[in-house]
């Protein structure tokens, strides 16, 4: 995989362009026409790229919604880390629109690594996903029979893992294993049901990475992607350290 470019000044809020703009996000009045206005150009720069955003938001939005009670368990407890306002959504991945936005969003991120290329959002997708299994690889035993997908988000990474696995498995005449995925968000749950159409996944969880109320050393395998950067607020060593009661082998990625 190619190095990504550096972050712009401007994302940088610990300093000169970034904290001012740290700062007129924090007030009120100006951070939803300034949310508004670059939520309208990553949209577009994203449908110029092949992906329909609004499209695909408002058919997962219209599927998922009579699936958003099955998705929910009596008795979570959010933390404040996860209430907080996250990528322009001032619900963070509280909200339907944050779930029915995600894929689209992954996607499009999954572009930005290779920007030179010309590449469709499905080959970039499988670019990413497959770069991160072979790194995966080398640390993993034969035989895997279960595998926790913690943050799963609305499913993409733990299809990706699924597919993945289950070709591993038969590639060695070995039984495929059972995935589960695990988020905060009933939305984000919602929709990931709609998405995996072949039902690969065999439990969609509703439960906080620090409290899953899961056996312990059940898994063999846990995958966090993309999860640190959901939980800024939140120590995510102390997630890990969590998962590590529920892990038969030590195997964390």
């Amino acid at each position: 995989m190619s190095e990504s470019a550096p972050a712009p000044q401007w994302a940088d809020s610990s300093k000169g362009l970034g904290r001012w703009i740290e700062r007129l996000i924090g007030i009120r009045l100006l951070r939803r026409p300034l949310f508004f206005q670059a939520r309208q150009l990553i949209i577009r720069t994203a449908e110029r790229n092949g992906i329909p955003w609004r499209e695909r938001r408002s058919e997962l939005r219209e599927a998922a919604a009579p699936l958003l009670a099955q998705s929910r368990s009596e008795g979570v407890i959010l933390p404040a880390y996860y209430q907080a306002r996250f990528h322009a959504y001032e619900q963070g991945n509280l909200c339907w629109q944050a779930a029915a936005e995600a894929e689209q969003a992954t996607d499009a991120m999954a572009l930005r690594i290779w920007p030179e290329e010309k590449l469709a959002p499905l080959q970039a997708q499988m670019r990413l996903r497959n770069a991160i299994h072979a790194v995966v690889e080398p640390l993993l035993s034969d035989s895997i029979d279960e595998v926790l997908d913690l943050g799963c988000s609305v499913g993409v990474s733990t299809q990706a893992l699924a597919r993945w696995l289950n070709h591993r498995a038969d590639q060695r005449g070995l039984e495929r294993p059972r995935l589960t995925g695990l988020d905060l968000s009933p939305e984000m749950l919602a929709v990931a049901r709609v998405i995996d159409r072949d039902n690969l996944i065999s439990e969609w969880r509703h439960a906080a990475a620090e409290h899953t109320a899961l056996a312990s050393e059940r898994f063999d395998f846990i995958s966090l992607q993309f999860v640190a950067t959901s939980c800024l607020n939140a120590p995510p060593v102390r997630c890990c350290k969590k998962q590590r009661v529920f892990l038969s082998l030590e195997v964390c990625c």
